[in-house]
């Protein structure tokens, strides 16, 4: 039987201590979880607040750039950017592209105190802006709005007074002198004419204005066509009506002589036809005698046939005579018809001439009678009527009516038509006085109405930078309008865009790139012309991409063209000049005793070259694989005008008569060439200089390579330094030196290897170099590219064509990132390091967050965990108070 026992007095007070040691401990939870959740609260506000941030990634993927770092300190103007995201096509949502690009805008802000984010999603925002932005160009194109204005009163007055020329021309007696020469109906159609491209010109101006930023520029070029063309219209008008007031006067001077002239033709050609006889009259006894006296007579009258032509053609000069009814006669001037008679009788001279000779038999002679008694008066009719219509023609030049003659006294006095004249005269000149808009605002009204763009302000400066350099298309992808997945096909450049813009905005040239050459390229160049252009692989008129994206870099272009200028332009002050030197032509073989009359590379050009250079100018050789030519009936490698240069003093020896090749390995061993790499050779062996590191994660094409080596034993004092390079080991890489054997082995599809018997050159060797040494007390300094080809604007903008992994054809974006390696390049030999980058990296990026998952992610981490970490305290609490 159990027995209970009674709690003691003792455990009482043990009791209430345990309860309050749980009381306690619940406070404690409590009080811990409220603290720590205001702390985390407290903390990501100051954070916010105050911008402070701790990188944990490694990949450098979400932070700026060292040489964005570097453009950034150097700006200290106020920096507004603003993103104006707000493309509805499915390929560039902004939902998709802006969170990224706002983090690189944030990222900007962190560094530079100076700089105002704004955000524009809506249209109405975007109106905003533009406003803003409207105000501002408005006042830069004072000049140009007043150009327009200009016109626009233009047409106010002079629409009306058209109309009143035209129903003055229109009531122009018909019958009027002036009818013969066709000028009223013309002059009708001149006024509507220029009454309609005036109403034209102004409604498209009213139009364009309408837009948000008008290209001001464009609307005065079509102003100033517009007036240009009224203007020749009008002055055309006015020059026929003063060159035909003088014409009655010049009709009465000449009639005289023009009526002898006729005459005379029709004397001497019906002397002639009396000496020949009628045609039914008997033929004459002595046919000699007679053909004698007609070689004569006929021979005058083609004279005086060919003189009345020839007095017809001064008479009309440069006079509006030609233009009359009555100078043609059956739609053929009056003084072909003469030329047309006096060959015909010349003819007929010459047979009887060739009559009189004692071997010709009688009765050729009588024939040639009875044949010209028959054709010599239908010419004599001829002869009359042109007779009559040369006095027709004189007596309406002659004859003028009252209306005509009111015309003419305005003409004299040369102020017919002035009041129209000379307001588009005027305006013309105000509009060719325009000051040009400045460049950052020409590019402002070009670029502010694509889609999703970014505005940079800068003081008094405004860029824009498209969505296209902020998103460029990855390798091997195609923008497509039906994209959903359009991230996925495009990586993200926006630290590089973005600071190179601003860069571009605020800084003054780094340097001034003397794109040097040696050509003659005619003005007015035509395929048909005997004189082909003198130009050499890489023709200075194919850079044009090459250009702009120098200019992008914040580099200035110019030119020396060596055949026609003694030396380079002088450099400015503070700017320093790197030559970038593209291959010569090869001298031309001139003909024998032909002179020499254009100029041709030699020795001396090569010398004007390395005086620079010693001088302290660095340079960039641009070359590559120099095809063959034909000579005297044999293929012989090409002279590149540079290597001898390049081999004595430098040591670098530039083999432009071996083609590098990329082959594919196959089962026996050997190699097979991809169609593709021919065109597009993908190399991306990029050593560790400063130029091309920056590019060793990138996937670049070549074209027409050629291959470098150092020269043994070379005694030029010069420090060679390998930028791009195809290593030892690399078979599936060689320089070709006979590539008529090798297109050969390609047509019969045989395997490819290297012949290093019959010259192929094999790894190792170089494609870009860089080489200094110290000439004097000057320290000199050249790269060579020997992939100059690869910068051409075919090569740079057309995409390439591959077949991928499984047999598609695959439609890759143009090599663009070529050009990198020479804005790199120039940026070091104008000692400028710290810029040169190499854009985005080949690393994929993590991907965005969906919103909907997003607002999974705040429910469950933000409230459900916090909570339930709350609710576990609790529970925790009440178990230990039991």
């Amino acid at each position: 039987m159990a027995v209970k026992q009674k709690k003691s007095v003792s455990d009482k007070p043990k009791n209430r201590d345990q309860k309050v040691l749980r009381r306690t401990a619940g406070l404690n939870v409590v009080i811990s979880i409220a603290v720590a959740t205001a702390l985390l609260i407290i903390v990501n506000v100051i954070s916010d607040e105050k911008n402070y941030r701790c990188d944990m990634e490694t990949l450098g993927r979400y932070g700026l750039s060292d040489s964005s770092e570097k453009i950034l300190e150097q700006i200290n103007q106020p920096v507004r950017l603003t993103s104006i995201y707000t493309s509805t096509k499915p390929d560039r949502k902004p939902q998709e592209y802006l969170p990224r690009l706002r983090d690189m805008m944030d990222e900007i802000a962190r560094q530079k105190d100076n700089v105002t984010l704004v955000n524009v999603t809506s249209d109405r925002a975007k109106a905003e802006v533009l406003g803003r932005l409207r105000r501002v160009l408005d006042e830069a194109a004072s000049d140009q709005r007043a150009i327009i204005k200009g016109i626009q009163v233009l047409d106010g007055e002079q629409g009306s007074q058209y109309d009143s020329l035209v129903r003055q021309w229109s009531e122009y007696p018909s019958g009027g002198w002036l009818e013969q020469f066709g000028l009223p109906k013309d002059t009708e159609s001149v006024m509507r004419a220029n009454k309609k491209q005036l109403r034209e010109t102004t409604t498209k101006l009213r139009q364009d204005l309408s837009a948000s930023l008008p290209d001001y520029p464009d609307m005065v070029r079509r102003v100033e066509i517009t007036l240009a063309e009224i203007q020749a219209r009008l002055t055309r008008v006015s020059s026929r009506l003063r060159n035909l007031s003088a014409v009655p006067e010049r009709a009465k001077k000449h009639r005289q002589e023009l009526l002898s002239a006729a005459a005379t033709v029709k004397s001497a050609l019906a002397k002639a036809s009396v000496c020949i006889g009628r045609a039914n009259s008997p033929l004459p006894q002595d046919s000699l005698k007679v053909l004698k006296s007609f070689a004569v007579d006929i021979r005058a009258a083609a004279d005086s046939a060919q003189l009345a032509a020839t007095k017809l053609e001064q008479f009309a000069g440069k006079s509006p005579v030609r233009s009359a009814r009555s100078w043609r006669l059956e739609r053929i001037s009056l003084p072909w018809l003469y030329r047309g008679i006096s060959r015909s009788i010349n003819n007929i001279a010459d047979q009887a001439e060739g009559l009189v000779r004692p071997t010709v038999k009688v009765a050729d002679r009588q024939r040639f009678v009875t044949d010209a008694r028959r054709v010599i008066p239908q010419y004599l009719a001829g002869v009359e009527k042109i007779q009559i219509a040369v006095n027709a023609l004189l007596d309406e030049l002659t004859k003028l009516d009252k209306h005509t003659q009111k015309i003419f006294a305005r003409a004299k006095q040369d102020n017919y038509l002035q009041a129209q004249i000379k307001p588009l005269a005027q305006l013309l000149e105000q509009a060719a006085g325009v000051k040009p808009l400045p460049e950052h605002l020409n590019e402002l009204i070009k670029k502010i109405n694509q889609d999703n763009i970014v505005l940079i302000e800068i003081g008094d400066k405004t860029g824009v930078v498209g969505f296209d350099e902020v998103w460029p298309l990855k390798a091997g992808q195609q923008a497509s309008p039906g994209d959903k997945d359009g991230q996925g096909k495009r990586a993200f450049h926006g630290d590089s865009a973005l600071c190179a813009k601003m860069l571009n905005m605020t800084s003054e040239p780094f340097a001034e790139v003397v794109l040097t050459f040696f050509e003659d390229i005619p003005e007015r160049y035509s395929p048909h012309q005997q004189q082909q252009p003198m130009v050499g692989p890489i023709p200075s008129p194919f850079l044009q991409t090459v250009r702009d994206r120098l200019e992008k870099a914040n580099l200035e272009v110019t030119e020396w063209n060596i055949a026609k200028q003694p030396n380079p332009a002088k450099a400015s002050e503070g700017c320093p000049q790197v030559l970038l030197i593209l291959p010569p032509p090869e001298p031309t073989p001139m003909p024998p005793r032909m002179p020499r009359r254009r100029p041709q590379w030699s020795g001396a050009e090569v010398e004007k070259v390395r005086k620079i250079i010693s001088g302290g100018t660095p340079a960039i050789f641009l070359t590559g694989y120099l095809w063959p030519r034909p000579i005297r009936g044999r293929i012989m490698p090409a002279h590149y005008g540079f290597g001898d240069y390049l081999r004595n003093d430098w040591g670098i020896d530039v083999r432009t008569d071996l083609r590098v090749i990329r082959a594919k390995p196959d089962d026996s061993g050997k190699f097979k060439l991809k169609v593709s790499q021919w065109q597009y050779m993908s190399l991306s062996t990029f050593t560790d200089h400063v130029i091309g590191k920056p590019l060793q994660a990138r996937r670049m094409y070549w074209y027409n390579v050629c291959p470098i080596t150092a020269v043994s034993d070379s005694k030029t004092g010069a420090i060679i330094k390998d930028i791009l390079a195809v290593h030892k080991g690399r078979n599936e890489m060689w320089g070709i030196s006979d590539i008529r054997a090798f297109f050969e082995k390609l047509e019969r599809e045989e395997p490819l290897e290297a012949d290093t018997d019959s010259g192929d050159l094999i790894p190792p060797f170089a494609v870009a170099v860089e080489a200094n040494k110290q000439v004097g007390s000057e320290q000199a300094r050249i790269v060579v590219l020997a992939v100059g080809e690869s910068f051409t604007d075919h090569y740079l903008q057309n995409p390439i064509y591959n077949i991928g992994a499984d047999g598609t054809p695959v439609r890759e974006p143009p090599p663009a990132a070529d050009v990198d390696l020479l804005i790199n390049s120039v940026y070091h030999l104008s000692g400028k390091d710290e810029y040169i980058g190499a854009g985005p990296s080949i690393i994929e990026p993590i991907g965005q967050i969906a919103s909907g998952t997003m607002l999974g992610v705040k429910i469950i981490f933000g409230l459900a965990w916090p909570a339930l970490m709350f609710a576990v305290g609790i529970v925790v609490m009440i178990v230990r108070k039991r």
